[in-house]
């Protein structure tokens, strides 16, 4: 096991004192499993071949942790499963000192979707990039901070199977849209730590150019440790859409208790 959503080995190297790459070979993975809370829930295991009839049987990944100075971290990583996609990309984090007490964090993320789907099956398929860029304060108790999100305007499912976006909301429900993209998303996020409860929210709008739907979202996630063993969790998110293909508007909520040991 691998975590806890998916099946296979992985390893861990440490060549260097400040450096860490990870490797995963994983041939299955937990359907509906996301870090956030998910109204679907856990849906059971899915061999990893499931995105298209050609896909390979087995998902390998690569992944790096480095940090060359305290202020910077870096980390770059590789996707591949065979006819359906390889995707590189790489993240980056730097941290600049304001005040005592507070730090300012800037966060930039950039992957490129290369297409692996045979033509005979997709033949509109292509490669697909994404980026996402964040500037934030931190500080112990309040974090305060705004980005954007950007799909290139491509077709391809940089979701098929087991592969994942980095998109910053719960939802996204346009960002991507099954295979069409040309998106871009502005967004706005702040959390609040009071022991032993934490609150977190963002909001985002933006417009999806494939399907001409703009959108609208605010999301609100609280955590309770009631003791630090035991979190009781829930989230409400609120989505509204306008546009030539926009989907009715919908409010969602849901809850979790985590058990940590």
């Amino acid at each position: 096991m691998d975590g806890d959503s998916h099946l296979g080995v992985g390893l861990t190297f440490t060549p260097l004192e400040n450096a860490k790459f990870y490797f995963s070979v994983i041939n299955k993975w937990i359907d509906n499993d996301r870090t956030a809370f998910n109204a679907w829930g856990v849906s059971g295991w899915v061999d990893v071949n499931e995105a298209n009839e050609g896909a390979g049987d087995v998902f390998f990944a690569l992944a790096g942790d480095i940090k060359p100075v305290k202020a910077l971290k870096i980390l770059p990583y590789f996707e591949y499963l065979e006819n359906v996609m390889a995707v590189g990309g790489c993240e980056v984090i730097t941290e600049i000192p304001i005040t005592e007490g507070f730090t300012g964090v800037i966060t930039g993320i950039y992957a490129y979707h290369a297409n692996q789907v045979p033509r005979s099956v997709k033949p509109e398929y292509e490669d697909v990039q994404s980026a996402l860029f964040h500037l934030g304060v931190n500080s112990d108790f309040i974090s305060l901070g705004g980005g954007i999100y950007w799909l290139s305007d491509d077709q391809g499912n940089i979701m098929a199977g087991i592969f994942d976006t980095f998109d910053p909301m719960e939802k996204d429900t346009y960002y991507p849209f099954y295979d069409r993209n040309h998106a871009t998303l502005y967004y706005l996020d702040a959390t609040l730590s009071l022991e032993p409860v934490t609150v977190e929210t963002a909001f985002g709008m933006g417009k999806n150019r494939a399907h001409n739907v703009e959108t609208r979202e605010l999301d609100l996630w609280i955590y309770w440790d009631i003791p630090p063993s035991l979190e009781l969790g829930g989230y409400l998110t609120w989505n509204d859409f306008s546009g030539d293909e926009a989907f009715p508007d919908f409010i969602q909520s849901g809850s979790s208790l985590l058990l940590k040991f």
